[in-house]
């Protein structure tokens, strides 16, 4: 969890040579993955929240919205 938030701080170009380091195979490939799937979830979470914020307050019209 540290190297990931570490590696999110630095925007993935921190440790350019890390699959050497640690002799993993591909692990720069993989935190490029990583980080693809990340701003997914975050673009989704976005999206989940602004849709969620536009919903009426009150029972009665959150029926109509929902119908109609």
């Amino acid at each position: 969890m540290v190297l990931y938030k570490a590696l999110s701080r630095s925007n993935y170009n921190f440790y350019p040579n890390l699959s050497s380091n640690f002799n993993i195979p591909n692990l720069n490939k993989r935190i490029e993955n990583i980080q693809k799937l990340h701003s997914k979830l975050a673009n989704s979470l976005r999206r989940a929240k602004n849709y969620l914020l536009k919903l009426p307050k009150d029972p009665f019209n959150l029926v109509l919205w929902i119908k109609f």
